[in-house]
């Protein structure tokens, strides 16, 4: 589960280093925090599934 938490993390510093560098119109959007909210879901969603199936654990 460690390594699920490292893997979000780091790819949600690099989509954001992404859309910061590709254009700079994404700094005014809400596009990133809704990305943000979108992986902290999708992270609840996994600490949640991590209860009941093993494959999670590796």
């Amino acid at each position: 589960l460690a390594i699920l938490t490292s893997a979000q993390f780091s790819l949600m510093i690099f989509i954001s280093i992404i859309l910061s560098l590709w254009q700079n119109r994404f700094t005014n959007s809400l596009l990133l925090p809704f990305i943000g909210i979108l992986m902290y879901i999708i992270h609840l969603v996994l600490f949640g599934l991590a209860r009941t199936i093993w494959f999670l654990y590796l």
